[in-house]
């Protein structure tokens, strides 16, 4: 399995975890992010047409690196916020997925099926996160403050909405269709309307 295969991003730091992704600079987001897309053919001969896959073939990773580059022209004195924006409005139109600029979003991110997907602005997502199609993180409310923490190495499963100042932590596992309003603990299971956890 891909996520088997994936680059591994450690974790150990004394720095907070939105300021740690933030540090993490683009080469060792890209990496890590086409990390679950390991080479079909153990062939040195078709290594080289691996990054001209990932470019052209493979719609997660090619959302994950508009993200990398959103990222890196938002550093580039006087047009990078122009060309960030730009950027935004194409992924948000070719992939149907509203990804908030201020949202941050650690290395390994994976999104198979990278549609539907809507992000907020104040959500912390952690490193060797998968999320899938039609997956809802942001605000419970548009008068209520507080986006969704996620942590390390959490899948969300498709149609999953987790809304409000959620925490859930490093290595849980949200189901499909779940509505998460209160915390998970880490390696814990959510599911259901509201989500309940089943299993840690």
């Amino acid at each position: 399995m891909a996520q088997e295969k994936r680059i591994r991003v450690t974790t150990e730091t004394t720095m907070p975890a939105h300021e740690q992704h933030k540090a993490d600079g683009f080469w060792k987001k890209i990496t890590c992010d086409a990390g679950y897309y390991p080479p079909r053919v153990k062939s040195i001969f078709f290594l080289p047409l691996h990054i001209p896959y990932l470019l052209l073939l493979v719609p997660g990773f090619q959302l994950a690196l508009s993200l990398r580059l959103q990222e890196a022209f938002a550093k580039i004195p006087l047009i990078g916020r122009l060309a960030r924006r730009v950027m935004w409005y194409m992924t948000t139109i070719y992939f149907g997925s509203e990804i908030d600029t201020k949202a941050t979003i650690g290395a390994g991110i994976y999104m198979p099926h990278p549609y539907g997907i809507v992000i907020g602005g104040a959500c912390i997502i952690g490193k060797n996160v998968s999320i899938n199609q039609n997956v809802t993180l942001g605000r419970r409310d548009i008068d209520e403050t507080g986006d969704p923490v996620i942590g390390d190495n959490v899948a969300i499963n498709s149609g999953a909405v987790i809304v409000g100042a959620v925490k859930v932590g490093n290595n849980a596992k949200i189901g499909a269709n779940s509505v998460v309003l209160k915390d998970v603990p880490e390696h814990a299971t959510a599911v259901g309307i509201p989500a309940r956890i089943i299993a840690k």
